[in-house]
């Protein structure tokens, strides 16, 4: 019994599959759907406990952005200085509070 396998098609699968492969590691390794984000400093007099880098930042239960970083204010060893990446979408005013929740 022979085969009849049509190996223009096998061909045509492998080069559409390799070209998409391509694609998709460009795109992941352009922007690749990153959204833009801007970098918060958050000033804490009350401990940060529990709270550590890369924790989930909300704005009224969803989700904004991460804490990027933790320390103690150079200035002031009893605050606590939060960097935080926030989406630049969301509505950050100067009447924006911050506050600690588990």
């Amino acid at each position: 019994m022979e085969s009849r396998i049509n190996y223009a098609i096998v061909g045509l699968f492998v080069v559409v599959l390799t070209a998409g492969l391509l694609w998709f590691a460009y795109w992941l390794a352009s922007d690749g759907g990153q959204e833009d984000y801007m970098e918060y400093h958050v000033y804490m007099k009350e401990s940060v406990a529990g709270l550590s880098a890369d924790a989930a930042v909300k704005y009224r239960g969803v989700d904004v952005g991460t804490v990027k970083r933790m320390m103690l204010a150079p200035d002031n060893p009893e605050q606590v200085l939060l960097v935080l990446r926030i989406r630049q979408d969301t509505p950050v005013t100067t009447a924006t509070r911050a506050t600690i929740r588990f």
